[in-house]
């Protein structure tokens, strides 16, 4: 005899959709025929071939959970679970790939240097703290708190005694009511000496002469009795004759020096270089003058 199996038609297709198949009707058509139960859930076999009811048993339990070693950093913090054996594992980011990092606000200290500029020392690296030094020199002392000029440096202003020799070039200015120069020897490798007030105070040479009270060079001695002992050359506006006078060193007179002049051309002088008392030369005719206006 044959055997015949129903063919599914579509008004059947109904009663065999996932939404309207029941246990009984899934059990059926398990090849384990094992059956249904509270508890228990559709496996494998261990063939692999079927799929057969079995205990809820396999499983894994809570406690069976654990937290494995942190990964290796992997870009995005993910978390992943390993179902065989039950343990999640955390992937640290990588810091670089996190959303809004920005480069500049993380530097690798290393990388930076600070560099000791001029008159300074120190410096190196931010990868520890660094300390920048002020470099003393001839005559300059880096103190904790300030930088000093010592003795041996010419100051601009303010009462200093320099020792050792001294070269300066250029235009020298020296004011004040005096001034000392103690050596042995003064040498001075000009071709003129200006004494008194310098010509350009005044309008003209003349203005210059009348003007000023007088010039002179005294010398000194360690005597201790006043100027006017003391043996000079000296020029005064309203001096006798030229002006100069010679004054001795007991200073009870100024003697005044007379100026000689001489022509050759026999005829009288009208000048006035010299001052009244002056003596007038005249190799022409061999006649001798004197100044008496």
């Amino acid at each position: 005899m044959g055997t015949w199996k129903k063919v599914i038609t579509v008004a059947d297709d109904a009663n065999y959709k996932n939404d309207n198949l029941t246990l009984a009707q899934l059990d059926t058509a398990l090849d384990g025929a094992s059956g249904y139960a509270a508890n228990k859930i559709l496996k494998v076999n261990t063939a692999g071939n079927a799929v057969e009811w079995k205990a809820d048993d396999g499983g894994i339990a809570l406690t069976d959970l654990s937290v494995g070693a942190e990964q290796a950093a992997a870009g995005d913090g993910a978390i992943s679970y390993d179902n065989s054996s039950g343990v999640f594992k955390y992937a640290p980011p990588v810091h670089d790939s996190l959303s809004g990092f920005v480069a500049n606000e993380h530097i690798d200290h290393s990388g930076v240097t600070i560099t000791a500029g001029t008159g300074l020392t120190g410096g190196g690296t931010i990868e520890a703290t660094r300390t920048l030094n002020v470099i003393g020199g001839d005559g300059i002392t880096a103190n904790a708190d300030d930088i000093a000029v010592d003795s041996t440096v010419v100051r601009t202003s303010g009462a200093q005694t320099v020792a050792g020799d001294k070269t300066f070039s250029g235009d020298c200015s020296f004011t004040g009511s005096t001034t000392y120069i103690s050596t042995a020897e003064l040498k001075v490798e000009d071709t003129a000496i200006v004494l008194a007030v310098p010509d350009s105070a005044y309008g003209s040479d003349n203005d210059a002469q009348t003007g000023a009270d007088g010039a002179g060079i005294l010398v000194h001695s360690d005597s201790t009795v006043a100027d006017a002992k003391f043996a000079g050359i000296t020029w005064n506006k309203d001096g006798k004759l030229t002006g100069w006078q010679v004054r001795d060193t007991n200073g009870v007179a100024d003697f005044a020096i007379a100026i000689l002049e001489t022509s050759s051309d026999s005829t009288a002088p009208t000048g006035d270089a010299a001052g009244l008392g002056s003596l007038h030369f005249d190799t022409g005719d061999a006649t001798l003058y004197v100044r008496t206006a």
